[in-house]
This record gives C-alpha cells, structure tokens and sequence, in this order.
C-alpha cells in the first residue's frame, strides 16, 4: 500500500504525507464536526497531489471516508505511510550512519 510514495522526489512526498497524516488524523474529524472542508491548498500542486493520494488510497482500500474509519485502523494507516517516508528519505538523503540519521530525525521533529 501507498507503493506510489517510493518513487517520489522526498522533497515533495515528506510535506505532502506530513499534511496527509494530519488530515486524516484529525483534521478531516474536526472539519466533518463544524461543517467545513478541510484541504490541502497551502501546499504546492505536486505536494496537493501526492497528499490526495495518500488519502484516496486508504479510503478506497477501506470502502469508505476517512470520518468513518476507526481511530486504530487510522494509526495502522498513518504507521504504513510514515514507514512509506522514512524508507524513501533513507534512499533519497542517505547518511553516514543510523545513529546520525536518528539524531537528525530527533532535531527535525523538534522544528515544527
């Protein structure tokens, strides 16, 4: 599932998943709660797209709307895509050693 994301450019898949997991996370709950609909237009179109994806993908694979999808079923989800990211960011930014990789995830994770 989410194959697509292992041929992206990172640069365009990493904000576009990030977007992607905080709709579905909770976003998409929120909005369908106030009566508006969330999207995804701050991001540059290649980013929209990919980020449509990620969620069209896993509402086709479920048969239904993110709103109506389980708060656990969304973790398993929202695990295969940052799997899906993590994968293609070591193939796309490779670095001298895991623990370097590590502590570079732990100081971009602080920067939010």
């Amino acid at each position: 599932m989410f194959e697509f994301l292992d041929t992206a450019d990172v640069q365009q898949a990493l904000p576009a998943g990030h977007e992607a997991i905080q709709f579905i996370r909770q976003w998409a709950r929120s909005a369908v709660r106030s009566g508006m609909h969330p999207s995804f237009e701050k991001l540059p179109s290649k980013q929209i797209e990919l980020a449509k994806r990620i969620v069209k993908e896993l509402e086709d694979r479920e048969g239904r709307p993110v709103t109506d999808i389980s708060e656990a079923r969304i973790e398993e989800y929202i695990k295969l895509v940052s799997e899906r990211l993590q994968t293609l960011a070591r193939r796309q930014f490779p670095v001298a050693s895991e623990v370097n990789g590590e502590a570079l995830l732990g100081k971009l994770r602080l920067v939010r």
